[in-house]
């Protein structure tokens, strides 16, 4: 029996896996050590650049194909800084996932000054409103609160380890 008191024989979680979510995102900094953020005109609030992976595409294939597609820039995926379990919310309809942050290096003024928001599909608004390069600070107070730790996390990258988050908050030490 699973940890979530449901029956699946191994068989069957090999042959018909759970559907889960799978996204990757980028901690992309300035020359300040300030994290790029984008303002989602489907929310709106502030999120680091990234999205969900298609089928047989890998997250950190879904930075590269979601931050080109966003902002025009094409970026270096470097390792994984932390990694978010989130739990399906049947209230909201949303599906188990999995979100993982990379280290996608700094950029340049040229890089920065190069950025292009994709334009709005016709009937509907713009995909993303804006950018901003956030300190720790300006994270906390603009970040909605379930990206909050996952942001702050990619913000101080300077220890060794990776974060590994369920729903937003450190797992550490936690009794099976």
């Amino acid at each position: 029996m699973s940890p979530m008191g449901l029956k699946v024989t191994l068989n069957e979680a090999w042959t018909n896996p759970p559907r889960r979510r799978l996204a990757g995102l980028a901690r992309i900094t300035n020359d300040q050590g300030k994290v790029l953020v984008l303002l989602s005109g489907r929310g709106p609030s502030w999120l680091l650049p990234g999205g969900m992976a298609i089928a047989g595409e890998t997250a950190a294939d879904a930075v590269r194909y979601q931050v080109r597609r966003k902002l025009q820039l094409h970026v270096e995926v470097g390792p994984a800084i932390a990694i978010d379990h989130v739990t399906a919310n049947r209230a909201e309809g949303t599906v188990e996932g999995i979100n993982i942050v990379f280290e996608c290096g700094e950029l340049s003024t040229a890089q920065i000054e190069s950025i292009t928001l994709p334009l709005a599909l016709k009937g509907q608004g713009p995909e993303i409103l804006k950018y901003e390069f956030m300190g720790h600070e300006e994270l906390m107070e603009n970040v909605p609160q379930w990206r909050r730790t996952m942001a702050a996390e990619a913000a101080t990258v300077t220890r060794v380890g990776i974060p590994y988050l369920q729903d937003g908050k450190p797992v550490s030490n936690r009794a099976a």
